[in-house]
């Protein structure tokens, strides 16, 4: 019981500091290439292919959190199949930070997208998803902050 829960916290809490590790990276990436003043068409395509890739990657490590916490996220989303958060303070104020992580680093997306003047209707889409799901996870993680915090437990420093 409580020696799997922690292991699963533990696991999260790994998987989370590596997807903000990686978006770091992508992000990193995306400033330097605006650095490099390369706008070629061949540059461009890479971009949108790493783009897509770190994308990808964290939209896996977006459904494994919300289905962490509890989220119905097969089929159609269904809150009343949700099950209750049992995330952990520490777990859950990671996520928080997942989560502003991830937001910026959309913006860093659309915003260079927007500079190397490419339209990709289905990265555009990814992202609004990932951002409802993510918008979602947060009043989630909010409303079982706030029963943490009427049982007494403390939020921990940034």
């Amino acid at each position: 019981g409580k020696i799997l829960q922690v292991s699963l916290a533990n696991g999260s809490c790994e998987s989370m500091d590596e997807s903000m590790d990686k978006m770091e990276a992508a992000q990193e990436k995306i400033v330097r290439n605006r650095l490099s003043k390369s706008d070629s068409r061949d540059s461009a395509k890479n971009e949108v292919t790493d783009f897509e890739e770190a994308l990808n990657e964290l939209k896996l490590s977006i459904l494994s959190l919300a289905e962490r916490s509890g989220m119905q996220i097969t089929g159609k989303r269904d809150v009343n199949a949700d099950r209750p958060d049992n995330r952990s303070m520490v777990e859950l104020s990671l996520c928080e930070e997942v989560i502003e992580t991830a937001e910026y680093f959309f913006k860093g997306i659309e915003g260079r997208m927007e500079e190397i003047r490419i339209k990709d209707g289905r990265m555009r889409s990814t992202i609004q998803q990932l951002f409802l799901l993510l918008k979602e996870l947060h009043e989630r993680n909010n409303h079982s902050i706030s029963q943490l915090m009427d049982r007494g437990e403390e939020r921990p420093p940034r």
